[in-house]
């Protein structure tokens, strides 16, 4: 794969692109056209910089290095502004996203939102930490997911809307962005490595109140979320008070439903 990127000369992020590497030049012409019109960031234009493994479209030419290093520079700027992708940490592979969207995606397919008030907590025992909560977000408002709380203290603030409490509580939630929200390094992600996705630009994102030093989420964290995605969709809404289930890993689970913390 290639990637071309087109930086302005005020440092904005007009396009970043994946494309194969034997993809024809006539492609990348599209590619700043339809840039041109509608850039990432800021208004439609021409292009200044144009980056690409091809020589024929590098702009501005390869003798220019203190043009070209500036146009890198203006790059990472703008990259640095966004979200950071999932892919800055080294245990966490482009596989095992596309997992945590693949499973992300049979959420928003289920549309459990339309069965379940996010006020219905759901008890999850057997995971790591144990017991956790889950609120099946998108019933009471437009921003659907799944949060899950971590301990005690975080349920019973998210319940009674203590917002103080709640931002120094261990909150772990899975939201979906578009593409103005997700910013062009995630986008880029996306697109590079074909993850499945529950609509076109429509792309899951892992919040975390417990990360300190960095954005990017963790590998223990997606490996969370993916065990409670599967333990909601596999057994809510529940018909009594709680079900057991073995999750794929093999893994044994309690879900009780509702659960008051």
């Amino acid at each position: 794969m290639d990637v071309v990127v087109w930086v302005g000369s005020d440092g904005q992020l007009k396009l970043v692109e994946a494309i194969e590497a034997d993809s024809p030049v006539a492609l990348e012409l599209t590619l700043m056209e339809k840039a041109a019109r509608s850039p990432l960031q800021g208004p439609a234009g021409q292009p200044e910089r144009w980056l690409s493994p091809r020589q024929e479209l590098k702009l501005p030419a390869p003798e220019d290095a203190r043009v070209l290093e500036a146009a890198y520079e203006s790059l990472e700027q703008a990259l640095d502004a966004t979200l950071p992708g999932y892919l800055g940490r080294p245990e966490v592979t482009a596989e095992r996203v596309a997992e945590l969207c693949l499973a992300a995606t049979d959420f928003w397919q289920r549309q459990l939102w339309t069965e379940i008030d996010d006020v219905q907590l759901a008890r999850l025992e057997g995971l790591d930490p144990s017991p956790i909560w889950a609120s099946v977000m998108g019933g009471a408002d437009l921003q659907r997911g799944l949060a899950l709380f971590l301990n005690k203290q975080a349920a019973v603030a998210a319940l009674s809307e203590d917002q103080a409490t709640l931002a120094r509580s261990p909150l772990l939630s899975l939201s979906f962005l578009n593409e103005q929200e997700a910013g062009p390094r995630l986008l880029a992600e996306a697109r590079r490595h074909n993850w499945p996705l529950p609509a076109p630009g429509l792309i899951p994102w892992l919040v975390s109140t417990r990360r300190h030093d960095r954005s990017d989420p963790a590998a223990a964290e997606i490996a969370l979320m993916l065990e409670a995605l599967e333990a909601v969709q596999a057994t809510l809404p529940l018909s009594g008070s709680y079900k057991n289930h073995t999750l794929r890993s093999g893994k044994k689970i309690r879900v009780r439903w509702p659960s008051e913390p």
